[in-house]
């Protein structure tokens, strides 16, 4: 995540970067200590997951909604 505006430069720069420190097998184990994994994506396949994530669980969330 980045503010709108960020150079794609710098994008790039941070994204290679992350990458890199969630592939080191240390990171990658403390993730699953943790209950979780670590995704090896681009910044646009980053951007259709939230997309994917939100087309799926804001239904829910509206319908928890409405029944309060």
């Amino acid at each position: 995540m980045a503010p709108a505006g960020t150079p794609e430069s710098i994008i790039q720069k941070v994204n290679a970067d992350l990458r890199k420190v969630v592939a080191i097998p240390e990171v990658v184990e403390r993730f699953e200590t943790l209950g979780t994994y670590t995704r090896d994506l681009t910044p646009a396949q980053t951007g259709e997951f939230i997309r994917s994530e939100e087309r799926l669980w804001w239904p829910i969330v509206r319908q928890v909604n409405q029944k309060r």
